[in-house]
């Protein structure tokens, strides 16, 4: 698979609210590159709402809020062929 589809298939999984796999994806995609602590850095951000949300810590609208801000950071112009560095 190109990088373009690669691409087009993170952002697919990004929009279905797959983080899981769609993190797992950029990792191995931005192995070795100067973009990959972005992605963990999104990634643990998602670990710790997502633990939030399963201890009760955090209100629904938070979490919304939070699971959109990673979305966002993971898209906002992050993710497209002009911009990873492989």
């Amino acid at each position: 698979m190109n990088n373009q589809k690669f691409i087009i298939h993170i952002r697919e999984h990004i929009a279905n609210n797959q983080f899981d796999t769609a993190l797992r994806l950029l990792r191995d995609l931005l192995d070795n590159s100067p973009q990959l602590d972005e992605v963990i850095q999104q990634a643990g951000r998602y670990a710790s709402i997502r633990q939030q949300i399963r201890l009760g810590t955090v209100s629904h609208a938070n979490a919304t809020l939070t699971e959109n801000q990673i979305r966002m950071g993971l898209l906002g112009g992050k993710i497209s062929e002009k911009n990873v560095i492989v």
